[in-house]
Protein backbone atom coordinates (compact mmCIF):
# COMPACT_ATOMS: atom_id res chain seq x y z
CA UNK A 1 0.00 0.00 0.00
CA UNK A 2 1.19 3.34 -0.97
CA UNK A 3 1.50 5.66 2.57
CA UNK A 4 0.84 9.08 2.24
CA UNK A 5 0.73 12.17 4.30
CA UNK A 6 -2.88 13.15 4.46
CA UNK A 7 -2.16 16.55 5.25
CA UNK A 8 0.27 18.95 3.87
CA UNK A 9 1.37 22.94 4.75
CA UNK A 10 -0.41 23.68 1.75
CA UNK A 11 -3.79 22.08 2.90
CA UNK A 12 -3.90 23.75 6.25
CA UNK A 13 -3.06 27.00 4.62
CA UNK A 14 -6.00 27.13 2.86
CA UNK A 15 -8.37 25.32 5.45
CA UNK A 16 -9.64 27.45 8.16
CA UNK A 17 -10.44 24.93 10.71
CA UNK A 18 -7.43 23.24 10.37
CA UNK A 19 -5.67 26.59 11.54
CA UNK A 20 -7.39 27.21 14.38
CA UNK A 21 -6.76 23.57 15.36
CA UNK A 22 -3.42 24.77 15.31
CA UNK A 23 -3.41 27.57 16.86
CA UNK A 24 -5.43 26.18 19.67
CA UNK A 25 -2.80 23.24 20.30
CA UNK A 26 0.16 26.06 20.54
CA UNK A 27 -2.12 27.39 23.38
CA UNK A 28 -2.77 23.83 24.81
CA UNK A 29 0.91 22.83 24.98
CA UNK A 30 1.74 25.95 26.61
CA UNK A 31 5.42 25.18 25.65
CA UNK A 32 6.49 28.90 27.16
CA UNK A 33 6.25 27.75 30.73
CA UNK A 34 8.61 24.59 30.29
CA UNK A 35 12.45 24.36 29.41
CA UNK A 36 12.92 22.98 25.63
CA UNK A 37 14.78 19.86 25.80
CA UNK A 38 17.72 20.61 23.71
CA UNK A 39 18.62 17.97 19.99
CA UNK A 40 14.94 18.53 18.71
CA UNK A 41 13.83 19.22 15.43
CA UNK A 42 12.75 22.05 14.86
CA UNK A 43 9.79 21.58 12.85
CA UNK A 44 6.22 22.42 13.81
CA UNK A 45 3.13 20.67 13.17
CA UNK A 46 0.60 21.51 15.13
CA UNK A 47 -2.15 18.85 15.88
CA UNK A 48 -5.34 18.79 13.08
CA UNK A 49 -7.83 18.38 15.73
CA UNK A 50 -8.91 19.70 19.03
CA UNK A 51 -7.41 18.66 22.17
CA UNK A 52 -9.87 19.94 24.48
CA UNK A 53 -12.51 18.15 26.20
CA UNK A 54 -11.45 15.11 23.90
CA UNK A 55 -14.19 12.72 23.74
CA UNK A 56 -14.76 8.91 24.17
CA UNK A 57 -17.05 7.48 21.62
CA UNK A 58 -18.57 3.81 21.63
CA UNK A 59 -18.30 1.64 18.47
CA UNK A 60 -18.14 -2.10 19.92
CA UNK A 61 -16.17 -1.69 22.85
CA UNK A 62 -16.96 0.60 25.63
CA UNK A 63 -14.65 2.04 28.02
CA UNK A 64 -15.57 -0.36 30.81
CA UNK A 65 -12.38 0.68 32.79
CA UNK A 66 -10.05 -2.19 34.44
CA UNK A 67 -8.97 -0.80 38.03
CA UNK A 68 -5.17 -0.80 38.43
CA UNK A 69 -4.10 -3.82 40.57
CA UNK A 70 -1.00 -2.73 42.92
CA UNK A 71 -0.61 -6.21 43.78
CA UNK A 72 0.59 -8.02 40.84
CA UNK A 73 4.11 -8.93 40.70
CA UNK A 74 5.93 -10.01 37.73
CA UNK A 75 9.28 -11.54 37.09
CA UNK A 76 11.13 -11.35 33.35
CA UNK A 77 10.24 -14.74 32.12
CA UNK A 78 6.35 -14.29 33.33
CA UNK A 79 5.77 -11.01 31.84
CA UNK A 80 7.70 -12.14 28.34
CA UNK A 81 5.72 -15.23 28.67
CA UNK A 82 2.84 -13.11 28.79
CA UNK A 83 3.07 -10.91 26.44
CA UNK A 84 4.15 -13.56 23.85
CA UNK A 85 1.06 -15.41 24.51
CA UNK A 86 -1.59 -12.87 24.11
CA UNK A 87 0.89 -11.44 20.79
CA UNK A 88 1.24 -8.11 22.60
CA UNK A 89 2.49 -5.73 19.81
CA UNK A 90 3.43 -2.25 20.36
CA UNK A 91 0.98 0.86 20.31
CA UNK A 92 3.11 3.18 18.63
CA UNK A 93 2.05 1.74 15.38
CA UNK A 94 4.96 -0.17 14.08
CA UNK A 95 3.77 -3.57 15.52
CA UNK A 96 6.58 -4.78 16.80
CA UNK A 97 6.40 -7.74 19.75
CA UNK A 98 6.56 -5.96 23.36
CA UNK A 99 8.00 -9.80 24.33
CA UNK A 100 11.10 -8.92 21.69
CA UNK A 101 11.24 -5.91 22.72
CA UNK A 102 11.33 -6.96 26.75
CA UNK A 103 14.14 -10.13 25.56
CA UNK A 104 16.46 -7.09 24.44
CA UNK A 105 16.80 -4.94 27.37
CA UNK A 106 19.08 -6.84 29.81
CA UNK A 107 20.40 -3.95 32.20
CA UNK A 108 20.06 -4.64 35.98
CA UNK A 109 19.61 -0.75 36.50
CA UNK A 110 18.38 1.22 33.58
CA UNK A 111 15.78 3.73 32.83
CA UNK A 112 11.68 3.22 31.54
CA UNK A 113 11.31 6.08 29.31
CA UNK A 114 7.17 5.89 28.69
CA UNK A 115 6.28 7.36 25.03
CA UNK A 116 3.02 9.58 25.76
CA UNK A 117 4.30 12.34 23.40
CA UNK A 118 2.40 11.55 20.62
CA UNK A 119 4.12 13.34 17.63
CA UNK A 120 1.66 12.76 14.81
CA UNK A 121 -0.98 15.83 14.30
CA UNK A 122 -3.33 13.27 13.86
CA UNK A 123 -3.38 11.50 16.80
CA UNK A 124 -5.48 12.44 19.83
CA UNK A 125 -5.99 9.10 21.71
CA UNK A 126 -2.48 9.33 23.80
CA UNK A 127 -3.51 12.62 25.00
CA UNK A 128 -6.31 10.90 25.94
CA UNK A 129 -4.84 8.16 28.33
CA UNK A 130 -2.54 10.63 29.93
CA UNK A 131 -5.69 12.54 31.00
CA UNK A 132 -8.15 9.59 31.95
CA UNK A 133 -5.72 6.56 32.51
CA UNK A 134 -2.79 7.56 34.55
CA UNK A 135 -3.16 4.72 37.04
CA UNK A 136 -3.22 2.25 34.88
CA UNK A 137 0.18 3.34 33.59
CA UNK A 138 1.60 3.75 36.80
CA UNK A 139 0.73 0.06 37.83
CA UNK A 140 1.89 -1.36 34.05
CA UNK A 141 5.37 1.24 35.18
CA UNK A 142 5.47 -0.67 38.57
CA UNK A 143 5.06 -4.30 36.30
CA UNK A 144 7.82 -3.92 34.03
CA UNK A 145 10.21 -1.81 36.25
CA UNK A 146 9.99 -4.98 38.75
CA UNK A 147 10.09 -7.93 36.41
CA UNK A 148 13.45 -5.65 34.51
CA UNK A 149 15.12 -4.57 37.48
CA UNK A 150 14.78 -1.12 36.19
CA UNK A 151 15.57 1.35 38.88
CA UNK A 152 14.12 4.57 36.70
CA UNK A 153 11.63 6.07 35.18
CA UNK A 154 10.39 8.93 33.26
CA UNK A 155 7.22 9.93 31.59
CA UNK A 156 7.68 12.14 28.39
CA UNK A 157 4.53 13.99 27.16
CA UNK A 158 3.53 17.36 25.41
CA UNK A 159 0.36 17.69 27.38
CA UNK A 160 0.44 20.16 30.41
CA UNK A 161 1.64 17.84 33.59
CA UNK A 162 -0.89 16.60 35.54
CA UNK A 163 0.27 14.43 39.40
CA UNK A 164 1.86 11.63 38.81
CA UNK A 165 3.77 9.18 41.21
CA UNK A 166 6.60 8.44 38.27
CA UNK A 167 9.05 12.40 36.90
CA UNK A 168 7.74 13.45 33.85
CA UNK A 169 9.26 15.45 30.86
CA UNK A 170 8.01 18.53 29.32
CA UNK A 171 8.54 17.90 25.84
CA UNK A 172 8.18 20.75 23.15
CA UNK A 173 6.17 20.52 20.06
CA UNK A 174 7.98 19.71 17.38
CA UNK A 175 8.25 16.96 14.74
CA UNK A 176 8.80 14.21 15.04
CA UNK A 177 10.15 14.72 18.47
CA UNK A 178 8.02 11.27 19.79
CA UNK A 179 10.03 9.41 17.45
CA UNK A 180 11.91 6.40 19.68
CA UNK A 181 15.64 7.56 18.64
CA UNK A 182 14.80 11.22 18.58
CA UNK A 183 12.95 11.13 22.26
CA UNK A 184 16.35 9.16 23.88
CA UNK A 185 18.53 12.04 22.61
CA UNK A 186 16.34 14.93 23.95
CA UNK A 187 15.36 12.63 27.37
CA UNK A 188 19.14 11.18 27.90
CA UNK A 189 21.21 12.76 25.20
CA UNK A 190 22.22 9.73 24.16
CA UNK A 191 22.38 9.45 19.87
CA UNK A 192 21.90 6.45 19.34
CA UNK A 193 24.09 5.34 16.24
CA UNK A 194 23.05 3.16 13.42
CA UNK A 195 22.84 -0.46 14.03
CA UNK A 196 22.34 0.14 17.49
CA UNK A 197 18.72 0.00 19.88
CA UNK A 198 18.00 2.04 23.24
CA UNK A 199 18.30 -1.51 24.82
CA UNK A 200 22.17 -1.49 23.84
CA UNK A 201 22.41 1.67 25.88
CA UNK A 202 20.47 0.40 29.11
CA UNK A 203 17.29 2.25 27.90
CA UNK A 204 13.80 0.55 27.18
CA UNK A 205 11.06 2.56 25.67
CA UNK A 206 7.32 1.88 26.14
CA UNK A 207 4.39 3.89 24.05
CA UNK A 208 2.19 4.64 27.10
CA UNK A 209 -0.88 2.78 26.02
CA UNK A 210 1.58 -0.17 25.88
CA UNK A 211 2.65 0.48 29.58
CA UNK A 212 -1.43 0.45 30.57
CA UNK A 213 -1.94 -2.43 28.49
CA UNK A 214 0.16 -4.57 30.35
CA UNK A 215 -1.66 -3.72 33.46
CA UNK A 216 -4.98 -4.55 32.05
CA UNK A 217 -4.23 -7.94 30.65
CA UNK A 218 -2.44 -9.02 33.41
CA UNK A 219 -5.65 -8.47 35.05
CA UNK A 220 -7.64 -9.65 32.22
CA UNK A 221 -6.19 -11.09 29.46
CA UNK A 222 -9.11 -10.61 26.76
CA UNK A 223 -8.23 -7.17 26.74
CA UNK A 224 -5.38 -7.57 25.18
CA UNK A 225 -6.29 -7.02 21.36
CA UNK A 226 -8.82 -4.35 22.33
CA UNK A 227 -7.05 -0.67 21.62
CA UNK A 228 -7.47 3.32 21.88
CA UNK A 229 -7.60 4.69 17.98
CA UNK A 230 -8.32 8.10 16.79
CA UNK A 231 -11.33 8.77 14.20
CA UNK A 232 -10.96 12.21 12.81
CA UNK A 233 -12.84 14.29 10.03
CA UNK A 234 -9.32 15.74 8.91
CA UNK A 235 -11.04 18.70 6.81
CA UNK A 236 -13.24 20.06 9.96
CA UNK A 237 -10.24 19.46 12.43
CA UNK A 238 -12.60 16.83 13.85
CA UNK A 239 -11.07 14.07 16.23
CA UNK A 240 -13.17 11.16 18.57
CA UNK A 241 -10.96 8.89 20.33
CA UNK A 242 -12.47 4.99 20.31
CA UNK A 243 -11.89 1.53 21.47
CA UNK A 244 -11.51 -1.01 18.50
CA UNK A 245 -10.30 -5.26 18.68
CA UNK A 246 -7.67 -6.38 16.00
CA UNK A 247 -10.04 -7.61 13.07
CA UNK A 248 -12.54 -5.50 13.43
CA UNK A 249 -13.77 -4.05 9.97
CA UNK A 250 -12.18 -0.62 9.00
CA UNK A 251 -15.21 0.69 7.14
CA UNK A 252 -17.59 -0.55 9.51
CA UNK A 253 -16.14 1.34 12.01
CA UNK A 254 -16.31 4.94 9.70
CA UNK A 255 -19.69 4.40 8.87
CA UNK A 256 -20.22 4.76 12.70
CA UNK A 257 -18.60 7.79 12.68
CA UNK A 258 -19.26 8.80 9.27
CA UNK A 259 -22.41 7.74 7.37
CA UNK A 260 -22.09 7.31 3.52
CA UNK A 261 -24.61 9.82 3.08
CA UNK A 262 -23.00 12.49 4.51
CA UNK A 263 -19.38 11.87 3.31
CA UNK A 264 -19.64 14.28 0.49
CA UNK A 265 -17.41 12.02 -1.96
CA UNK A 266 -14.44 12.09 0.46
CA UNK A 267 -12.41 8.70 1.20
CA UNK A 268 -11.68 6.62 4.46
CA UNK A 269 -7.90 6.33 4.78
CA UNK A 270 -6.51 4.30 7.86
CA UNK A 271 -2.61 3.80 9.10
CA UNK A 272 -0.59 4.62 11.82
CA UNK A 273 -1.61 7.97 12.13
CA UNK A 274 -2.33 11.40 9.41
CA UNK A 275 1.54 11.15 8.29
CA UNK A 276 1.35 7.59 7.34
CA UNK A 277 -1.78 6.32 6.26
CA UNK A 278 -3.10 4.91 3.27
CA UNK A 279 -6.82 4.60 1.04
CA UNK A 280 -8.41 1.91 2.80
CA UNK A 281 -9.59 -0.91 1.06
CA UNK A 282 -12.82 -2.39 1.56
CA UNK A 283 -12.55 -5.79 2.97
CA UNK A 284 -9.55 -4.13 4.92
CA UNK A 285 -9.75 -4.60 9.25
CA UNK A 286 -8.08 -3.22 11.64
CA UNK A 287 -4.18 -4.53 12.24
CA UNK A 288 -1.39 -4.19 15.06
CA UNK A 289 -0.75 -0.89 13.18
CA UNK A 290 -3.91 0.70 12.95
CA UNK A 291 -4.79 3.77 14.91
CA UNK A 292 -5.74 6.52 12.71
CA UNK A 293 -9.05 5.87 10.78
CA UNK A 294 -9.96 8.88 8.99
CA UNK A 295 -12.37 10.58 6.59
CA UNK A 296 -10.45 12.96 4.20
CA UNK A 297 -9.26 14.15 0.84
CA UNK A 298 -5.38 13.00 -0.44
CA UNK A 299 -3.62 16.28 -1.18
CA UNK A 300 -2.96 17.38 -4.73
CA UNK A 301 0.61 15.95 -5.19
CA UNK A 302 2.79 17.15 -7.87
CA UNK A 303 5.66 14.87 -8.08
CA UNK A 304 6.27 16.78 -11.71
CA UNK A 305 6.93 19.50 -10.42
CA UNK A 306 10.70 20.92 -10.26
CA UNK A 307 11.99 21.45 -7.15
CA UNK A 308 12.40 24.99 -6.18
CA UNK A 309 15.82 24.61 -4.43
CA UNK A 310 14.15 26.21 -0.92
CA UNK A 311 16.10 23.47 1.00
CA UNK A 312 13.03 22.37 3.27
CA UNK A 313 13.28 18.95 3.03
CA UNK A 314 16.74 19.13 4.37
CA UNK A 315 16.28 21.11 7.10
CA UNK A 316 13.34 19.53 8.50
CA UNK A 317 14.43 15.98 8.57
CA UNK A 318 15.48 15.05 12.43
CA UNK A 319 17.87 12.41 10.97
CA UNK A 320 19.79 14.74 8.56
CA UNK A 321 19.22 12.74 5.45
CA UNK A 322 20.42 15.30 2.31
CA UNK A 323 16.98 15.68 0.97
CA UNK A 324 17.67 18.14 -1.25
CA UNK A 325 20.08 16.70 -3.10
CA UNK A 326 18.47 13.17 -3.86
CA UNK A 327 15.46 15.33 -5.44
CA UNK A 328 18.03 17.43 -7.38
CA UNK A 329 19.56 13.85 -8.70
CA UNK A 330 16.81 12.54 -8.91
CA UNK A 331 15.48 14.69 -11.21
CA UNK A 332 18.99 15.62 -13.46
CA UNK A 333 18.87 11.28 -13.64
CA UNK A 334 22.57 11.68 -12.09
CA UNK A 335 21.52 9.65 -8.76
CA UNK A 336 24.23 6.53 -8.25
CA UNK A 337 24.21 3.96 -5.43
CA UNK A 338 27.65 6.14 -4.48
CA UNK A 339 25.69 9.06 -4.68
CA UNK A 340 22.55 7.54 -2.52
CA UNK A 341 24.55 6.11 0.39
CA UNK A 342 26.77 9.62 0.54
CA UNK A 343 23.06 11.14 1.56
CA UNK A 344 22.49 9.49 4.37
CA UNK A 345 19.20 8.03 2.65
CA UNK A 346 19.44 4.72 5.48
CA UNK A 347 18.82 7.26 8.09
CA UNK A 348 15.20 7.65 6.84
CA UNK A 349 13.00 7.41 9.61
CA UNK A 350 10.08 7.75 7.14
CA UNK A 351 8.31 10.31 9.62
CA UNK A 352 7.06 13.01 6.55
CA UNK A 353 8.31 15.53 7.64
CA UNK A 354 9.95 16.55 3.99
CA UNK A 355 6.64 16.08 2.35
CA UNK A 356 4.62 18.45 4.93
CA UNK A 357 6.88 21.40 4.13
CA UNK A 358 7.15 20.81 0.27
CA UNK A 359 6.53 24.08 -1.11
CA UNK A 360 6.61 22.38 -4.77
CA UNK A 361 4.05 20.01 -3.25
CA UNK A 362 5.65 16.93 -3.89
CA UNK A 363 5.64 13.55 -2.32
CA UNK A 364 9.09 13.78 -1.24
CA UNK A 365 9.04 11.07 1.36
CA UNK A 366 7.71 8.33 -1.57
CA UNK A 367 10.84 9.63 -3.33
CA UNK A 368 13.10 9.16 -1.00
CA UNK A 369 11.79 5.64 0.14
CA UNK A 370 11.79 4.46 -3.28
CA UNK A 371 15.19 5.63 -3.83
CA UNK A 372 16.57 3.86 -0.54
CA UNK A 373 15.01 0.71 -2.04
CA UNK A 374 16.47 0.79 -5.07
CA UNK A 375 20.03 2.43 -4.54
CA UNK A 376 20.74 2.00 -0.56
CA UNK A 377 21.89 -1.28 1.26
CA UNK A 378 22.33 -1.48 4.63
Amino acid sequence: MNELCLVNRKTVSKNPALKQCQKNARKHYQEKLFEKAKGLPKLKIRKFASLENIQFCEYKTSENKISANANVVLNRDELISLCAKNKLTGFSGNGFPVEKKLEAFSSNDGLLIINGVECDPGLVHDAYIYNNYLEQVSEGAKIIMNALGIKNAVLATKEPLKDFDIPQKKIADRFPAGYENVLVKSIAGIEIPEGKHPSDFGILVMNIQTVMKIAEFVSDENSARKKFVTVADVEKGKAFVTKVSDGDSIFDIANKFFPKEERDGKNIYSGSGAMNCHLAEDSETVSEKTFYIALGTSPDYKNASKCKGCGACSRNCPMKVNVKSMVNAVERSKLTKEVAQKLNLQNCIGCGACTYGCIAGKDVREMVKSTKRDFVTR
